[in-house]
C-alpha cells in the first residue's frame, strides 16, 4: 500500500508478479493489496486485465475482499451496470456479496438518479443477509461512508417504522456521522434519547454534537445535552465532563 500512496504502482504490480524470486507464495491477501494498489490509476482498462490475468497464471481463487474492491473501483468511475453483473457471477461462483458490496451499489446507483435499482437492491439484501444490528450498523455506516447521508436516513426511519430496535452502536454511528454531515439538529434529537436511556455515546461525539449546536446558536439543546451527559450512571471522567462544559461557556 505504501507503494500506491507513492504513486509507484507499476512497481507495485511488478513486485506481486516476482513474489516467487523472494521465495513468498501468492495468496487471496496479496492479490487484493495489488488490487488496492491498481484501483488508485482509475484505469478500468488496466485493473480489467490484472484481474483477468493474474488469478489464472498464480492459481489464485476471488473472495469478497477482491470483489468489493472491483466494484468500488467500477462504481467510482460509473460503470454500476458491470458492478452489479460481477456481484452475480461471483455469487454463481460462490462468492457471497456482503454487507460492504450491496452498500457500495446501492450508494452508486442513488447517486446516478437511479433510485428503483437501488431499492431493489435494497430488497435483495434483506433476502441475502439475515439483518441484525451488526448489519444495520455497517449498512447505515457504508452509506455515509458512500457520501450518501440521504440514503442512510431514509434506512434509519424505515426500518424503525418497521419496528426495529437499534442499539448504542447504531445511535453512535448515526449521530456521528450526522455532525459530521451538519445535521445537527437530527443529530441532537437522537442523541438526546439514546442518553435518555441511558446510552451513551463516547464523548468526542458528544463534544462535536455540542460545538454545533453552539455555532447554530442553539445553546438550549447544547445545555440539555450537557445536562444529559452530567447525570451518566457510572459517570463520565471529571476531565471529560469538564471538556464538554467548556464547549458551550
Amino acid at each position: 500500500m505504501l507503494y500506491g500512496k507513492a504513486g509507484v504502482i507499476e512497481h507495485a504490480i511488478d513486485t506481486f508478479h516476482d513474489m516467487h524470486l523472494r521465495g513468498c507464495k501468492r495468496t487471496v491477501k496479496s492479490f487484493n493489496a495489488a488490487l488496492k494498489v491498481l484501483t488508485g490509476t482509475r484505469d478500468l482498462a488496466t485493473i480489467e486485465t490484472f484481474v483477468n490475468e493474474a488469478p489464472k497464471k498464480f492459481d489464485i481463487e476471488f473472495d469478497i475482499v477482491s470483489v468489493n474492491i472491483i466494484v468500488k473501483a467500477s462504481c467510482e468511475r460509473g460503470v454500476l451496470d458491470k458492478s452489479y453483473l460481477l456481484m452475480v457471477e461471483m455469487e454463481k461462483s460462490g462468492v457471497t456479496p456482503d454487507v460492504i458490496t450491496y452498500t457500495t451499489l446501492i450508494s452508486a446507483y442513488y447517486k446516478k438518479n437511479k433510485a428503483e435499482i437501488g431499492k431493489g437492491l435494497w430488497n435483495l439484501m434483506k433476502i441475502g443477509i439475515v439483518p441484525d444490528e451488526v448489519t444495520y450498523n455497517l449498512v447505515l455506516k457504508g452509506f455515509f461512508l458512500a457520501g450518501n447521508l440521504e440514503m442512510a436516513k431514509l434506512v434509519y426511519f424505515s426500518l424503525r417504522g418497521k419496528g426495529h430496535k437499534f442499539n448504542a452502536k447504531v445511535y453512535q454511528t448515526m449521530v456521528h456521522y450526522l455532525c459530521k454531515g451538519g445535521e445537527f439538529d437530527l443529530a441532537y434529537t437522537m442523541c438526546r434519547d439514546c442518553m435518555r436511556t441511558n446510552w451513551f455515546l463516547n464523548v468526542d461525539t458528544i463534544h462535536t454534537l455540542l460545538e454545533g449546536l453552539k455555532k447554530n446558536g442553539q445553546l438550549n439543546k447544547a445545555k440539555v445535552i450537557l445536562t444529559l451527559a452530567q447525570r451518566r450512571v457510572p459517570p463520565f471522567p471529571s476531565s471529560h465532563l469538564s471538556s464538554l462544559q467548556s464547549c458551550i461557556v
